[in-house]
């Protein structure tokens, strides 16, 4: 069973991170480009940022909600799990959508779309998988 469990770790916190810091990576290459459009790419990654931090609190918060009376307290006080994947799961495909509106011909802005789209994809797809896993 521990091995299950790391891997589920490994699927739900140690990916999203991965991906996202990937994203800041390409994006403070992109940063360095000259004569770019950066708010596109500014936007997509703000939003993204927010929905994989809130992803990692949230789940953090279930995880000790299960140890402590003051935790699931506050757990207890979140919406819906619904209610939070129909938040998050737009704001993840707003910033796939602004990433792919940015210029091709700018210097690195095709690893920085591939990254965000690769990000935003997984989030997605961890938002939906929550709607599953209710308990």
């Amino acid at each position: 069973m521990l091995l299950g469990e790391f891997l589920f770790v490994v699927l739900i916190w140690v990916i999203p991170l991965l991906l996202l810091f990937r994203a800041w990576h390409r994006y403070s290459k992109l940063a360095s480009a000259k004569s770019t459009g950066r708010s596109p790419a500014r936007g997509a990654l703000g939003l993204l940022t927010l929905s994989s931090g809130f992803w990692l609190v949230l789940y953090f918060l279930v995880l000790l909600g299960d140890h402590g009376k003051k935790v699931t307290a506050m757990v207890n006080h979140l919406p819906a799990i619904s209610t939070l994947v129909l938040i998050n799961f737009p704001v993840c495909l707003c910033s796939l959508l602004l990433s792919q509106g940015m210029s091709k011909t700018a210097q690195g802005a095709i690893p920085f779309r591939k990254a965000i789209a690769q990000a935003s994809g997984y989030m997605m797809l961890v938002w939906l998988l929550t709607l599953t896993m209710q308990h």
